[in-house]
C-alpha cells in the first residue's frame, strides 16, 4: 500500500495494483502543482513502513511511484517502487513483494561524461 503525504495534512492511500487507482496516481503526479504539495511517500508492507520525504536545498524536486510485476524469467521478483529525484540526486526505494525485505538505492545523477555503450 502507498500512501502519499501532502502539505495540507491530507494522506492519499493507494493499492498500485488496482489498475483505476493507478492511473489517478499517474495523473495526478504528471501534476507539478501536485508535485509541490507533496511532503512525502510512504509504503507499508508485512508489517514495515518504508517512507521517502522531500528534501531541502537540493532543487526540483519530483516523486514517482510504480508496480513491479513478478518475472520469474528475468529474475524479477516484483513489488512496489517509489523514487523521489532531487536536483541531480535520485533515491529509490523498492519493497520486495514477497519478502519482509527492501532495497534502497541513492545515485548522484549529474550530467553524464562518458558512455561505455557508445564507444
Amino acid at each position: 500500500m502507498l500512501r502519499v503525504h501532502t502539505r495540507d495534512g491530507r494522506t492519499a492511500s493507494i493499492d498500485l495494483s488496482d489498475s483505476e487507482q493507478a492511473k489517478w496516481l499517474a495523473s495526478r503526479l504528471g501534476d507539478p502543482r501536485f508535485q509541490a504539495q507533496i511532503t512525502a511517500m510512504t509504503i507499508s508492507h508485512q508489517g514495515v513502513s518504508y517512507a521517502v520525504a522531500r528534501p531541502d536545498g537540493l532543487g526540483p524536486v519530483t516523486f514517482l511511484a510504480e508496480l513491479m510485476t513478478p518475472a520469474p524469467d528475468r529474475k524479477i521478483k516484483g513489488g512496489e517502487r517509489m523514487i523521489c529525484l532531487a536536483g541531480d540526486v535520485r533515491a529509490s526505494v523498492f519493497v520486495h513483494q514477497q519478502e519482509r525485505a527492501a532495497r534502497v538505492s541513492l545515485f548522484r545523477i549529474g550530467k553524464q561524461r562518458y558512455n561505455p555503450l557508445a564507444a
